[in-house]
């Protein structure tokens, strides 16, 4: 038993790796763009790892790595909704450029199944933002109009996303109701026609 847990940690880290680092790149980017700031400075935080890792290890649905903000703000949550919007498209896109290569036996080829995790982890990351933390957009405009940027309420968000992967409450309100319906739809053949 541990060892088909340990294989099957493994196979997620090696799939979810790239799609991740290269999703917290483009956010990174885009963000050091706007505030002069270093580019990669967004992944290499610590915290932005230990909810994506926390849901590796417990084999949760949702995936979660929350890029560190530049400076807490309510148009920083804003760009970060409108990044993962775009990257949502992308690999969607690329998700759909990749079909045609997917023989009708055996598994799909790696680029596959690397568009669909880029496309699902922009997709969580876009409906994450209606959480009430900080750093993420409705949590922003609770620390802008109700608690006044409140520096007590943001030192929790990463503790507060780590507990709720792990209790699976992602998954039971975010993931059942908006995360996962969305998903299927898009991997339907009837989407997009």
């Amino acid at each position: 038993m541990p060892d088909a847990w340990l294989e099957l940690v493994l196979r997620q880290c090696i799939l979810y790796s790239l799609p991740v680092v290269v999703s917290l790149s483009i956010v990174g980017l885009l963000q050091s763009k706007a505030k002069q700031q270093a580019p990669f400075d967004v992944f290499l935080w610590h915290g932005s790892y230990l909810p994506l890792l926390l849901g590796i290890v417990f084999h949760r649905g949702v995936l979660i790595a929350l890029p560190q903000m530049s400076q807490p703000s309510l148009s920083q949550a804003s760009r970060h909704v409108l990044i993962h919007f775009f990257l949502c498209g992308i690999g969607y896109l690329l998700y759909q450029w990749t079909m045609p290569s997917v023989s009708d036996y055996g598994l799909p080829p790696l680029h596959h199944w690397w568009s669909k995790i880029f496309m699902f982890y922009n997709l969580c990351m876009l409906c994450l933002h209606v959480l009430p933390l900080p750093g993420l957009f409705v949590g922003e405009l609770i620390c802008r109009y109700v608690w006044r940027g409140a520096a007590s309420y943001r030192q929790y968000s990463v503790p507060l996303l780590c507990l709720a992967v792990v209790l699976t409450l992602l998954e039971l309100s975010l993931g059942s109701w908006v995360i996962y319906p969305i998903y299927e739809q898009a991997l339907s053949p009837s989407f997009g026609r």
